[in-house]
């Protein structure tokens, strides 16, 4: 492993979390009081506005293992980047502070991982929203290579299949725990590990400041990888619904 290239790839870390510090000041907080007040009220609407509070909260901070060819036994790897995800900001302004809300919640997060024997792998990482308001999550994930057919086949190309099961919490108000699991099947190219994957993604997530608000969300998206330097990997994914896309960069040692 250089170590110019591993000082560059921290150096980019900290760029990213940088803006941790300033988020302190964020102008707006989603107020699970507020929810609570309408849940009382029996609004006829309480529950689209709390679909939309969860998935706000779950979707900004979460950032699940989500690659089809999963990292080699005693691979360690490093990743950071950014993801932006779109927000139901006219049912969500009622539920903050400042009666204000975002169009979309943009975030930066890093994690770790390793690979373990037998095709499994774990990874932890923590997440900051950086638009408006101030959410912070942690996370941990543990999967496994389901399948990987790079002794059957003999082309370039080799399907593979990975399973991985999810907890996050948020650790700034609002707090909410969230359990989950993706699916991530495609390919990889042999000698880059380039791989692209379709993922499909199922959370359970329970806002613990409100009684009986607990959300079952699916969606499903597209999951790129490809290697760019000596260790260094690019990443992007995109999902639906709602519209969520992220872009890192991952560090292999």
């Amino acid at each position: 492993m250089e170590i110019r290239g591993i000082h560059k790839f921290f150096f980019f870390i900290l760029i990213l979390i940088l803006p941790l510090a300033w988020s302190e000041t964020a102008w707006a907080r989603l107020e699970p009081s507020l929810l609570d007040q309408a849940r009382k009220a029996r609004g006829t609407d309480f529950d689209r506005d709390a679909e939309a509070f969860v998935q706000a909260v779950t979707f900004s901070l979460l950032q699940s293992q989500n690659h089809a060819k999963i990292p080699g036994r005693f691979e360690p790897f490093l990743e950071a980047g950014f993801s932006l995800l779109s927000v139901s900001d006219r049912r969500l302004f009622q539920y903050t502070d400042s009666q204000h809300s975002p169009a979309s919640f943009q975030s930066v997060y890093g994690k770790a991982g390793i690979g373990l024997p037998f095709g499994l792998m774990v990874e932890a990482g923590i997440s900051q929203v950086v638009s408006e308001h101030t959410l912070t999550g942690l996370y941990f994930s543990f999967g496994g290579q389901v399948m990987d057919l790079v002794s059957v086949v003999y082309t370039d190309i080799v399907p593979c299949m990975s399973l991985n099961m999810n907890l996050m919490r948020s650790v700034a108000v609002p707090t909410m725990n969230s359990l989950g699991g993706d699916l991530a099947l495609g390919i990889y190219h042999r000698q880059t590990l380039t791989q692209v994957a379709y993922a499909l993604q199922a959370e359970y997530s329970m806002l613990g400041a409100v009684s009986g608000v607990d959300k079952f969300f699916l969606r499903h998206g597209a999951v790129l990888s490809a290697p760019v330097y000596k260790g260094l990997s690019f990443k992007t994914e995109i999902f639906l619904p709602v519209l969520s896309a992220s872009l890192g960069l991952t560090y292999q040692f």
